[in-house]
């Protein structure tokens, strides 16, 4: 479980660039984290049903990037990061049960962002 490990200390530096970079970082927050974490569970399971992994890591990516526009810790980024973790974790739980082998085949045939056809193998 390297990749979670790993994934967990990603996102633990992010979060404390974050809020130390950050002059707001002192500002109170005025949303339910815990209701806004599950929300963004939700979300995220209905967009992950609908449009699949590729579909996720697209959404994420325009969720960064607007989210990111802004000059304090909001609502919005804390979603985006919850989501980006969640989908994480479990991308990793799916590929440990894959075999090496097979694992390594799949690196060769899909891009990182899971685009057949275009990866180093193609």
């Amino acid at each position: 479980m390297n990749v979670m490990r790993g994934s967990c200390g990603v996102l633990l530096a992010l979060l404390v660039a974050l809020s130390v970079a950050s002059p707001a970082a002192t500002a109170k927050e005025d949303w339910n984290h815990v209701a806004n974490i599950k929300d963004a569970a939700t979300r995220l399971a209905i967009l992950h049903k609908r449009e699949g992994s590729p579909g996720v890591l697209k959404f994420l990516d325009a969720c960064y990037r607007t989210q990111l526009l802004a000059s304090k810790f909001s609502q919005g980024l804390e979603s985006c990061m919850a989501q980006d973790y969640m989908h994480t974790q479990i991308l990793a739980i799916v590929y440990s049960r894959i075999p090496d082998e097979d694992r390594k085949r799949m690196a060769n045939e899909v891009d990182h962002c899971g685009c057949p056809g275009t990866g180093a193998g193609a």
